[in-house]
């Protein structure tokens, strides 16, 4: 073994008190390190997971908007925004059915609205999700049906969650004042939903299909709020009509009398113009009405519910590393055809949830950044206090001929080795936590825990990156704490050292 390190090693029990404090110090940001990030990481992939295999699948396609779009509608400040269709949506999905890439797919509108029982007012406020029930279904298998069943294709209809038919109870019994009387709602009963958007309120009544409970893994993840609904019922809602979508082509004659040049206002308003006598003895039948009113099948037409019109489109892949370069892809082929539509992953889909598992990781790294300097400042004063015993030691082993290399290779080998020892310790330990965490599985009792457990109960698994990671952080932690009281000891005059008692 080189003498340098006998050196080291002999120095460090002969200070074992403050070889210790270091090494504790070490080891516990060892332990915050894998145990935070290994719970951060554990959330992050639960919230993913939880929306891929729920709600957003691998790849979200939309229309485009000045502000971001999630599933949940326009991130818009201050006002609320009408979520775009998406364009050219047959052409989209003619082009994506024959990509094989692709596991499955369905189309979904997104809207919001307040639910009631019958005649009663709707209070409770709720998501709703237009869907495409057969493709939906099969896409994710996001809730277990308590009564009734599921949607059927082509049926009116909504389902609600046991939360929503409670809530919807409750509000009616403190509404009513009668909070003893009792209120059942069932399948077959008639829910009321008031649509809350843009284009006004609009109100109506469906049967309820079915009620459900939300998967284990789909909850805490704003499922609370969540019904599903007939999506041409929420298209009705949302007053997605085909003349909400574009300009109505008006053919000439339509709009010959709105040229003012061509009007002969004295013929229009002479004495014939109102003759009773011809208004009497013509009989009001419907060729008449519609000389006198005009051909209204365009209007007719531009009010009538838009059957083809989707907010999202969202896909499953076969392979989840493939959306990496399947949406550039996809992206690329929008520009080229000249759809107006983009593709997103997951994290997008998501909005606001995606980004609360982030939120927290740089809380905490900043929270571990500021620890990380109060902990510098300790060992650099722990070390520096260590110096000052050793000055005449130091000041020996100059006299003796050690150059300052050798001086500064004995003390980073010291603080090397406490690294590496207690970061070895604080790995075991972190092991030995993260197991007895996954035995105790730490009940999470509301929404915010759901998801930062990512599911029902804490059960981190262990980030093998994050280990890597954390045993690299105190290491540089370690080593730049040695550096200013290596250069106090740089600077000691091998005379003067010798000379201290």
């Amino acid at each position: 073994m080189p003498v340098i390190l006998k050196i080291a090693f002999r120095n460090l029990f002969q200070h074992k008190g403050r070889s210790l404090i270091i090494g504790i110090m070490i080891a516990i940001g060892v332990i915050v390190l894998i145990i935070g990030n290994s719970m951060m990481d554990t959330a992050r992939e639960g919230i993913e997971r939880a929306f891929i295999n729920n709600y957003t699948g691998h790849v979200f396609i939309h229309g485009i908007d000045e502000d971001p779009i999630s599933l949940f509608g326009v991130q818009s400040a201050g006002e609320m925004k009408d979520i775009p269709i998406v364009p050219d949506y047959q052409k989209i999905k003619n082009y994506l059915s024959e990509k094989r890439e692709i596991q499955g797919l369905t189309s979904q509108v997104t809207g919001y609205g307040l639910l009631g029982l019958g005649e009663e007012e709707g209070r409770v406020i709720t998501m709703l999700f237009g869907i495409e029930p057969e493709s939906y279904q099969k896409l994710f298998e996001n809730i277990e049906i308590t009564e009734g069943r599921y949607l059927a294709p082509g049926e009116e209809g909504i389902m609600l969650s046991t939360d929503r038919v409670e809530e919807i109870i409750n509000t009616i019994q403190t509404e009513t004042g009668e909070e003893e009387t009792e209120v059942t709602i069932h399948a077959g009963d008639m829910i009321r939903i008031t649509g809350m958007g843009n284009r006004g309120i609009k109100i109506r009544e469906v049967p309820l299909i079915g009620t459900y409970t939300f998967s284990m893994e789909s909850e805490g993840v704003g499922a609370d709020i969540l019904s599903f609904v007939d999506v041409q019922t929420l298209r009705a809602l949302s007053g997605m009509t085909i003349g909400s979508h574009g300009e109505i082509p008006l053919e000439e004659r339509m709009t010959s009398l709105l040229e003012t040049d061509s009007i002969d206002l004295d013929s229009l308003f002479n004495d014939q113009s109102f003759g009773v006598e011809s208004v009497e003895s013509a009989a009001l039948e419907d060729d008449n009405l519609d000389s006198i009113l005009g051909d209204t099948s365009i209007r007719e037409q531009a009010l009538q519910v838009d059957s083809g019109a989707w907010n999202f489109i969202l896909l499953k892949l076969k392979n989840a590393s493939a959306a990496d370069r399947f949406i550039p892809d996809l992206n690329g082929w929008f520009e080229e055809q000249g759809i107006n539509a983009r593709a997103d992953g997951w994290e997008a889909a998501a909005g606001p949830f995606a980004t609360s598992a982030d939120i927290i990781r740089v809380v905490f790294n900043v929270a571990i950044l500021i620890v990380g300097i109060v902990a510098i400042i300790i060992m650099m004063n722990t070390l520096v206090i260590s110096i000052i015993e050793r000055t005449s030691e130091i000041g020996t082993m100059r006299a003796l001929g050690a150059q300052k290399t050798f001086v500064w290779k004995m003390f980073f080998l010291e603080i090397l080795t406490i690294t590496l020892t207690f970061g070895i310790i604080g790995i075991l330990l972190s092991l030995l936590i993260i197991w007895i965490l996954n035995i105790i599985a730490i009940p999470a009792t509301n929404t915010f825990l759901r998801i930062l457990f990512a599911g029902p109960a804490l059960q981190p698994d262990l980030s093998i990156v994050s280990v890597f990671w954390s045993v690299i952080v105190v290491t540089v932690i370690g080593v730049i704490a040695h550096i200013y009281p290596v250069t106090l000891a740089l600077h000691i005059q091998p005379i003067k050292a010798i000379q201290v008692e």
